[in-house]
């Protein structure tokens, strides 16, 4: 399939197509492997917090944890709690340390602006809050970089897929549907 430039967001018209398409295609490999990681914890957070063991943690919140950061809070929380996943405690953690030092990474691809110019790294540049001020940040990556970059999230994403499945073939948790049913009970 040849790019078509009418796919072009705000990046130079002097670049080459084989270039822009490049940046467009890794940059959409990491979010789309940010993406599948964070349906995984989305979905273990939200079957965590209908399982028995971990009831009185879910108690904690009068809703699920609906927010990315609250599901990540709360299954620190479970990380730390005999149940069900309390064998793959070190796993899990290892999961949410990985997920925390690489969301940095994942929000820029979601949120910053892509430059691609002539004889030049690919520039992503976007406004970060920080404790009440505001900065400017970039990052540049020449293609073997931001490769590498595409290459760790997928890798990312196939473990916490393979995680998944591990505690699914187990049975540890509530199903997804139980979990629905329950929660439209409350």
């Amino acid at each position: 399939m040849e790019f078509d430039r009418k796919l072009m967001a705000v990046i130079s018209p002097w670049e080459p197509s084989d270039r822009v398409a490049e940046a467009y295609m890794l940059r959409g490999a990491i979010l789309a492997s940010f993406a599948h990681i964070e349906q995984c914890l989305s979905e273990l957070a939200i079957r965590a917090s209908y399982a028995p063991e971990y009831d009185s943690i879910a108690s904690d919140h009068d809703s699920l944890p609906f927010t990315m950061s609250k599901r990540v809070r709360f299954l620190k929380r479970i990380a730390g709690t005999a149940g069900p996943l309390g064998p793959y405690s070190s796993l899990l953690q290892s999961v949410l340390k990985r997920w925390e030092k690489t969301k940095d990474l994942r929000d820029q691809m979601a949120h910053a602006h892509m430059s691609v110019l002539p004889n030049a790294p690919v520039r992503f540049s976007g406004i970060k809050p920080d404790g009440g001020e505001i900065h400017m940040v970039w990052s540049n990556y020449f293609s073997p970089a931001l490769t590498n970059a595409a290459l760790r999230a997928a890798r990312f994403s196939r473990a916490c897929q393979r995680i998944r499945d591990k505690f699914e073939a187990q049975q540890l948790l509530p199903t997804f549907e139980d979990a629905r049913i329950h929660h439209e009970g409350r």
